[in-house]
């Protein structure tokens, strides 16, 4: 079996009752009837020769042919409609939709010239955004499911799969809200019997290991830097962001940056994308849009400069 002999259906099909537990259940968010869908499952486990599901009165549970062929089926399906869709923008002057993952920093110093180039250059292009840090994105643009990730670490990304592009640096500071009782802290040691608040540990220990400390005993994990935010304007808690973000974030301005003596680290933008993927005419020319922002952002930052 060849796998060009799958179509799409049938992927979308399978994915479907992976997702959803059930046939019923899968049918009913397609649209179409049990008996179809049954019937459509069929021919795929036909074609590729191996049982992919078990049906069981709790449901439905993928065999281990099943959970090893679901990462392929979503990673074809996906080339399958980027194929379809690539065809369609030269057809249609670049047109389409361009799906990235952008974390806090590039989305509000980057994305926003990035977009108002691209629309001006493709306006008819969609630009389909996902919140997110970099543990987030990299599965769904490892997947297919994102064409491209816009975000920041202080690591460097080397990974054999991906293309990561560096497109800016930024520094990074302490804050708090200004009440904090350590708002007038000088150094980072004064800090840790405080709470903190981190992706996890580890990208804390990341950012404190240059200056010899551990982290702190209580730190607090979150996914989502809005709910950082929040957390850091009402308790009184620490973390780690850019000036730059803080700069043009409005509701940021009741949070005070600590005078840390402590050389602070360098946070890197990235541009990442799959080396093995082929980047649609509007992906590249947002691509090209993401590269002449950062450009603007790093020439009027007064942060440093080199890439």
């Amino acid at each position: 079996m060849l796998i060009a002999a799958l179509k799409p259906h049938q992927l979308q099909a399978f994915l479907a009752i992976s997702d959803h537990g059930s046939i019923r259940a899968a049918a009913r968010a397609l649209f179409i009837s049990q008996p179809g869908l049954t019937r459509t499952l069929r021919e795929l486990e036909s074609e590729l020769g191996v049982p992919l599901v078990l049906r069981g009165t709790a449901g439905i549970e993928l065999t281990a042919y099943g959970r090893a062929f679901k990462l392929r089926a979503t990673r074809l399906l996906e080339d399958m409609l980027r194929a379809r869709e690539e065809l369609l923008q030269m057809r249609n002057s670049a047109a389409g939709t361009v799906r990235i993952g952008v974390s806090s920093l590039p989305s509000a110093c980057v994305l926003p010239g990035a977009f108002v180039e691209f629309r001006r250059l493709v306006p008819d292009a969609i630009l389909e955004c996902l919140d997110g840090l970099l543990p987030v994105g990299l599965p769904l643009l490892r997947s297919g499911e994102l064409d491209m990730l816009l975000t920041t670490t202080v690591e460097e990304i080397d990974e054999p799969d991906l293309r990561a592009e560096k497109i800016f640096t930024a520094s990074y500071h302490v804050a708090a809200r200004a009440s904090h009782p350590k708002s007038g802290a000088t150094s980072l040691a004064e800090l840790m019997d405080d709470e903190w608040l981190a992706w996890d540990r580890t990208s804390l220990t990341a950012l404190l290991e240059p200056a010899g400390l551990r982290p702190p005993v209580r730190v607090h994990p979150v996914r989502s830097f809005d709910t950082a935010l929040a957390l850091a304007l009402n308790a009184d808690l620490l973390f780690f962001v850019s000036r730059d973000w803080l700069e043009k974030t409005e509701s940021a301005t009741s949070l005070k940056v600590l005078e840390i003596r402590e050389p602070l680290p360098l946070v890197t933008g990235y541009a990442i994308v799959r080396k093995d993927a082929q980047l649609t005419p509007a992906c590249l020319q947002f691509l090209a849009c993401v590269r002449d922002a950062a450009a603007g952002f790093m020439a009027h930052s007064t942060r440093p400069k080199s890439c």
